[in-house]
């Protein structure tokens, strides 16, 4: 039997790179945890002032944008949609009360 979350197994959290990124699941996430949406409002507006585009309406809204779509977008497009992604899923998980004893990150 595995020990409770934060006793005596410690927890990493690894951040794929562009292979970990599915729009879809992405979207279902959104729909169910509100940090996915928050996540991105915090990356568009930066985003906005930046480029004059939001990246919650490319990944969030509108069609279904897979892995391939974004890396033909201009580069920010693709590489912030990963670090949403990530940053999204470890809000979700440290609000569920995960604490990872490391953070590793991958490509």
């Amino acid at each position: 039997m595995a020990a409770p979350i934060g006793t005596t197994s410690p927890i990493a959290f690894l951040f794929p790179g562009q292979g970990g990124f599915d729009a879809a699941a992405l979207r279902v996430a959104a729909a169910r945890h509100p940090q996915v949406r928050e996540v991105f409002g915090r990356i568009d507006r930066v985003t906005s002032e930046m480029f004059g585009r939001r990246l919650g309406d490319i990944v969030l809204d509108g069609p279904p944008r897979e892995i391939g779509e974004l890396l033909a977008d201009e580069s920010w497009v693709s590489q912030l949609a990963i670090y949403g992604s990530g940053l999204a899923a470890f809000e979700i998980l440290i609000s569920a009360g995960v604490a990872p004893a490391a953070l590793l990150g991958h490509s």
